[in-house]
């Protein structure tokens, strides 16, 4: 749908992915929002999910 360039869009269907158990492909889909990322800031959060899912962790919200 995005053709791979929208990291935010990316970057919502790996914590989909993750939140369903699916942590591969959760990665997969995280790896790509960094590399669409528009800006710094954006890599490194995208980097952290990153690393989250690759760590077999779904993205929870702080306070949550």
């Amino acid at each position: 749908l995005t053709n791979h360039k929208d990291a935010a869009a990316l970057a919502a269907l790996a914590a989909a992915e993750a939140e369903l158990g699916r942590f591969d492909e959760a990665a997969k889909q995280a790896a790509a929002a960094v590399a669409a990322a528009p800006d710094a800031d954006a890599k490194a959060q995208y980097e952290a999910h990153l690393k989250r899912f690759q760590d077999k962790q779904p993205l929870r919200l702080e306070g949550a």
